[in-house]
């Protein structure tokens, strides 16, 4: 029997060419259409990359399942579906927003200065 990829996955790629199929592992490569139909599999794919590479931290599956949910939608919203786009929408989820605020603060506090600024 043929398989006819309908359980794909996005894997880490430098060249949007990220698709495969679940059930027989081919790679599908460059698929806008998947983009577009599955942009929450993407989103998904991409955030656990970052992840595992330590640029962002998701503490939990909740989380992770907002942040998919929220940049997906984003996505949608501005006809984007670009690895690079869902990067810095992720980047820009107000989740992870908290993160640079705590950080903004632990800076300011160490150097003495006060936080009126800015997160405060």
């Amino acid at each position: 029997m043929m398989c006819k990829h309908e359980n794909v996955h996005y894997y880490s790629c430098i060249n949007e060419d990220g698709w495969k199929c679940v059930d027989c592992s081919e790679k599908l490569g460059y698929r806008p259409d998947l983009d577009v139909e599955q942009i929450f599999m993407k989103v998904f794919g991409v955030l656990h990359d970052m992840t595992d590479a330590a640029i962002v931290h998701v503490s939990n599956g909740t989380m992770g399942d907002i942040i998919t949910s929220n940049v997906g939608c984003r996505c949608q919203q501005e006809d984007l579906y670009d690895q690079y786009s869902i990067a810095r929408f992720i980047l820009e989820d107000s989740n992870l927003v908290g993160h640079a605020c705590y950080w903004y603060k632990e800076r300011k506090g160490i150097q003495g200065v006060k936080t009126l600024e800015k997160f405060a």
